[in-house]
């Protein structure tokens, strides 16, 4: 049953585009540091997700488990904004991806984690990305919170 449950979790996750493009022989085989994750509430940072409203490089990033919270991180680790999920009851949140739908950005947040093979049912939270208010400096080193939309 849980091969099942995985099965199509994976199957969502592609049809919705949280696929990466398949490996070539092009492709690098060696990884860079990209940057040190300053944010000191994310103590389990679980899974990443790209920002897709911004022509600067920014993740969106979690924490492992019960956290109903989003962190979007920068280049240099800081974070640039927080955004609270409202409505959602997590168990074990362990992978985040974005995907856009027409001309709307979203965040899919899984709640998969089950350590000890004990769930009955696995979750998986769609939320829309939100517009990132700008400030004039273009928000750098300055938290913010985001508001849904």
């Amino acid at each position: 049953m849980l091969q099942i449950r995985l099965a199509i979790c994976l199957q969502l996750s592609l049809a919705l585009g949280c696929n990466s493009a398949p490996l070539s022989a092009e492709q690098p085989t060696t990884a860079k540091q990209w940057c040190v994750v300053a944010e000191d509430k994310l103590i389990e940072l679980s899974g990443i997700a790209p920002h897709r409203g911004s022509e600067e490089t920014l993740l969106w990033a979690h924490n492992d488990g019960t956290e109903k919270k989003l962190y979007l991180i920068d280049s240099d680790g800081d974070t640039r904004a927080t955004l609270d999920i409202d409505g959602i009851d997590p168990v074990d949140c362990e992978e985040l991806c974005s995907f856009a739908h027409g001309e709307r950005r979203y965040l899919l947040l899984a709640d998969t984690g089950d350590n000890n093979l004990r769930r009955k049912s696995y979750q998986l939270f769609i939320v829309p990305e939100p517009d990132l208010e700008q400030p004039e400096d273009g928000g750098k080193k300055k938290k913010k919170r985001a508001a849904a939309n």
